[in-house]
């Protein structure tokens, strides 16, 4: 047989230019370690689609016995040196082309299910499930099993419509009718059976991979979910996504948030047969929010299902930009997006009205508010070819964008204005120092001594006598005054009634909703800003223990980005016992997510605090992977890494440091050339100081001069231009 297939090698796989240089050989270098390959014929791999094989497909999507189709002349080959006839077969061969079994026929799932038993191969499916039984709170595990649960629904679909018992390929999308059935099945309760035969694993999935902790705070979920046409029709698939929906929606209610949770809404509720046709309640914090983008696509994927234009274009006028905030820089950005994708949203119910003049200047409109670079793209998506080709549409495109209007100006904050110089000066200091003034920062409430002129001229207009006093002025305008030292209290309630600050709103709404992580994740980020300041660290040590977590992106400013050498010196009391309340939830969260960046970094960023400065490398020591190490070493961030070598060098154990930070580099280099595009410049420079430099280091330390020379001109080659 191996020698059957070195003669294969210069055989094409299959016909056509795209495969034109592929061959076994290649193929079979290309599968992953201890995976074995079927070789069929390519004329038999549409009756193969049509067979419901069970094990024959878990071996494939496991990419554990993937089928690898060979051309004609490839295929006489082998079945002659078999004397085989012209009917199907199959051939179980190793990555180095030895035959393992072979058959006639198109069946072959449980034999070569055996052959890989006998050859010591454990499915990747029942090494997942008996893992996940020892270890339910693997997320990483049960993300796994969700995903293959998933392409194996997918591949029973293919397989039924092949037979002509489904009436859609179970198709990946939201776009489909609500109350359409998949199935071909006359009688409704065996659709239903043949539809929980389909999906019931992924129900299960769902249900084990959202019961682990954190799911939504970690960068697994990006890609959002999958929905797929005929799950609807499953009775365990709808009453699965019906309670996960409520859970979602009861969370997001309190203030929770994340791309993953509000991404993963929309599909849940079309699985549960309750597609979104309005926005869930949410608590929205002035100025610093905006409507979820997944939140308001699922809510129009619903109405252009049900083509409900008018519909549409009531649900995008109602979704409440308020008009009259105070928008800081950040918040004037967001504003100023999403009315571009709302303008542009506008365009597909326009166009399918027939209002095209009004769709055209809909496209002006986003561009106005600059969404103008990938508008084509945007566009396409949401029109359609047809729509995006009309020469109205068209030629709005090719019209140069109007400049986006200036952020408003921000209102002047209050002030405290004194006039003339009062007895009760000292009064006056002690007001400014008051813990009932504290919710307002120096941005928010201003403190001034009227110069002379304007002071008289202020008297003279309100018809003030020449005593001293005090005035709370709004602008130039005063809204309190009087010739005594106001009480802390009073200026306080008429600021709270006047020009609430934005601590204050914060605090009400934590008051009502304690896990509102939005607002929590705010009002960090307000304290940090007036540090130091002893009367409030307490309050942003709450804060930073109940929003440990840095944002998904990884460059949130809500994060813990200090340490105990701050320059507002941080009370090492209060912090070390925070990072005492905070690492070990941290560390049950890596026990679940072990390759998730987040709460890696937010564990390095309180470990500073803590009074032990506990080892990164013991806790890596006691986590249970179901990645294999070396690949889960180079998956942890650079912060990690440097943590690491700062450690494993204090200890000189150089040769457990060139392990670490060798894997880190194999991952990152494994298919890098000369030149990296611009994008991923940045990525690479952060490791030259991070990782490079330190693993040549350590490889000249343990005599490996060669190798690190290798590693260092890789490196420079990557950052050299194309």
């Amino acid at each position: 047989m191996q020698k059957a297939l070195r003669a294969l090698a210069l055989v094409s796989l299959l016909p056509g230019p795209a495969r034109a240089q592929d061959t076994v050989e290649a193929a079979l270098r290309r599968l992953n370690p201890g995976a074995c390959a079927v070789l069929v014929r390519q004329e038999d791999t549409a009756a193969l689609a049509a067979l419901w094989d069970e094990d024959a497909l878990r071996l494939r999507l496991e990419n554990q016995a993937p089928r690898i189709p060979l051309g004609p002349r490839a295929a006489a080959g082998l079945w002659k040196d078999h004397g085989w006839g012209t009917g199907p077969g199959w051939i179980l061969v190793d990555s180095r082309g030895g035959e393992l079994d072979a058959g006639l026929g198109l069946g072959y799932g449980a034999r070569v299910l055996a052959a890989l038993r006998e050859k010591g191969v454990v499915p990747r499916w029942e090494a997942r499930r008996a893992f996940l039984k020892e270890h339910p709170e693997n997320g990483e595990a049960w993300w796994e099993e969700l995903y293959r649960a998933y392409r194996l629904a997918h591949a029973h679909m293919l397989v039924l419509a092949a037979q002509g018992r489904a009436s859609r390929s179970g198709a990946e999308s939201l776009d489909f009718p609500g109350k359409a059935m998949a199935f071909a099945e006359a009688d409704p309760e065996a659709a239903e059976r043949l539809a929980d035969q389909v999906f019931g694993e992924v129900a299960s999935a769902l249900e084990g991979a959202f019961s682990v902790e954190g799911w939504w705070r970690t960068w697994f979920n990006a890609a959002g979910p999958l929905v797929m046409e005929g799950a609807q029709a499953s009775p365990r698939i709808r009453e699965v996504c019906a309670r996960l929906a409520a859970d979602l929606e009861g969370t997001l209610a309190q203030g929770g948030r994340g791309f993953p949770m509000e991404e993963w809404l929309p599909s849940l509720r079309v699985l549960a047969g309750r597609p979104l046709r309005e926005l869930p309640g949410q608590v929205v914090i002035r100025d610093l929010e905006r409507p979820s983008f997944g939140l308001v696509r699922g809510c129009l994927n619903t109405l252009a299902v049900e083509k409900d234009w008018l519909g549409m274009l009531a649900f995008l006028d109602d979704l409440g930009l308020r008009e009259d905030a105070w928008f800081s820089a950040e918040g004037w950005e967001q504003r100023c997006l999403f009315r571009g994708y709302i303008e542009a949203w506008k365009a597909r119910p326009l166009v399918e009205l027939g209002r095209i003049r009004e769709a055209r200047d809909a496209v002006n409109q986003a561009r106005f508010w600059g969404l103008d670079g990938g508008l084509d793209g945007i566009l396409g998506f949401l029109l359609g070819a047809k729509a995006l080709g009309d020469p109205t549409i068209r030629e709005a495109l090719k019209e140069p964008a109007r400049p986006r209007p200036p952020r408003p100006p921000l209102p002047p904050p209050p002030r405290l204005a004194l006039l003339g110089a009062p007895p009760w000066r000292r009064d006056w200091e002690a007001l400014r120092a008051s813990g009932a003034l504290l919710p307002w920062s120096p941005a928010e409430l201003g403190w001034t001594e009227l110069a002379p002129a304007p002071a008289e001229a202020l008297r003279a207009r309100m018809g003030w006598g020449p005593e001293p006093r005090w005035a709370l002025l709004l602008g130039d305008a005063p809204v309190a005054s009087g010739t005594r030292c106001p009480a802390p209290a009073l200026v306080a309630g008429i600021l709270q009634r006047e020009r609430p600050s934005k601590l204050m709103e914060l605090d009400g709404i934590l008051e009502r909703h304690p896990g509102h992580l939005g607002a929590r994740q705010a009002r960090l980020g307000l304290l940090k800003a007036r540090m130091p300041d002893k009367r409030l660290e307490p309050l942003l040590a709450e804060d930073a223990r109940a929003a440990h977590l840095p944002g998904m992106s990884g460059s949130s400013p809500y994060g813990l980005d200090f340490g105990p050498d701050a320059a507002w010196k941080p009370d090492p009391a209060l912090w070390q016992w925070s990072a005492q309340q905070v690492l070990p939830g941290l560390e049950r969260l890596l026990r679940s997510w072990p390759s998730a960046p987040d709460p890696w970094k937010a564990w390095l960023a309180w470990a500073r605090f803590h009074p032990d400065r506990p080892s990164v490398v013991a806790l890596a020591r006691t986590l249970v992977l179901w990645t294999p190490e070396e690949r889960w070493m180079g998956q942890l961030p650079l912060d990690v890494l440097q943590a690491v070598t700062e450690e494993l060098r204090r200890d000189r154990n150089y040769p457990e440091l060139a392990r670490w930070l060798g894997a880190a580099w194999e991952a990152r280099s494994a298919t890098v050339g000369r030149g990296l595009p611009s994008w991923q410049r940045p990525e690479w420079q952060a490791m030259g100081p991070a990782l490079v430099q330190p693993l040549a280091e350590t490889l000249r330390l343990l005599g490996l001069r060669e190798k690190a020379l290798e590693v260092e001109k890789t490196y420079r080659n990557a950052l050299s231009p194309e």
